[in-house]
């Protein structure tokens, strides 16, 4: 907001965290420009000297709470929130920032005649972002060679291959592809019966184990290390740095001992999530339950 701006009367502002918090609710520019005129009569605040009345800069309160909605990206998967629109799910394919309109292929056929793979146009605040979390995965193959995965001479009999790339775990879990599209990636359902953050900290939980750092973004890196044919979440895989007390004891003895006396073939797997159409406070609370390991009911601290 320019300086020049005055503040924001407080149910000005109080409207607008409401908002935040409940996500997108208004599906046009014409609803939304409506919906504060209506909350907020211009007489309701009083001005600075106490008793002038603050009028609502309505224009000001529109590019806030339009700037507070989840950002979208080609590939992100969208819903939209008006069903007359004639279609109900799709994926982003362009973005147009500066007019703010999405370019999106419909996912399936609808009533209007619209085909799986049609291509619209239509506004941004006219849909919202179904969360999904990607998975993304390196895999270590040990050859017998002496040279590493970027050719750099390492000792004899220890040198790896390396492939990196985007990984689906419920179809190929020992093999990653080179496009997102290639893969499915885990969707939080409308009906879940837990809340956004409480689910993907599970989804972590389940697909990497011990999650050992986030970005701050959008990634989660997971702590585990899995020894083929074994999952990170299973009894051959192991934690960085340790054997005993990683959360499967049998698990951690095998994979420590195998990995003690390397020979060709052997591969290990390491991955990281990628979570989107999530709210900075919902990663932020994924990171904490994922950390404090708690899995009991998740209670929000505001």
């Amino acid at each position: 907001m320019p300086p020049t701006d005055p503040p924001r009367p407080p149910r000005a502002r109080e409207w607008l965290r409401r908002h935040h918090d409940a996500g997108p609710q208004h599906t046009s520019s014409t609803d939304l420009r409506q919906a504060p005129h209506d909350a907020l009569p211009q007489d309701a605040a009083t001005g600075p000297d106490r008793t002038t009345p603050a009028r609502v800069n309505l224009d000001d309160l529109l590019r806030a709470d339009v700037a507070g909605l989840p950002r979208l990206h080609p590939g992100d998967r969208i819903r939209a929130l008006h069903h007359d629109q004639g279609w109900r799910q799709g994926t982003v394919t362009a973005t147009d920032t500066t007019r703010g309109e999405l370019q999106v292929r419909v996912a399936r056929g609808t009533r209007l005649g619209h085909r799986p793979g049609t291509r619209l146009t239509t506004s941004r605040l006219m849909v919202a972002p179904i969360p999904v979390v990607y998975f993304t995965a390196t895999i270590v193959t040990l050859d017998g060679s002496d040279t590493t995965a970027d050719g750099e001479a390492c000792e004899p009999g220890h040198g790896y291959t390396e492939a990196c790339g985007w990984w689906d775990p419920d179809r190929v879990y020992w093999r990653v592809r080179e496009h997102r599209d290639q893969v499915t990636p885990d969707v939080y359902p409308q009906r879940a019966g837990r809340s956004p953050a409480r689910w993907l900290a599970d989804r972590l939980t389940a697909r990497l184990g011990d999650v050992e750092s986030f970005d701050g973004g959008r990634t989660f890196y997971g702590a585990r290390e899995a020894v083929v044919p074994g999952r990170l979440t299973g009894t051959r895989a192991q934690p960085p740095g340790a054997v005993i007390g990683g959360g499967s004891l049998l698990g951690d003895a095998v994979a420590a001992s195998r990995l003690r006396h390397p020979s060709a073939g052997l591969a290990t797997l390491t991955a990281a999530a990628h979570a989107h159409g999530f709210t900075t406070d919902q990663l932020a609370q994924a990171d904490a339950l994922t950390r404090r390991g708690s899995r009991g009911p998740y209670q929000p601290t505001t």
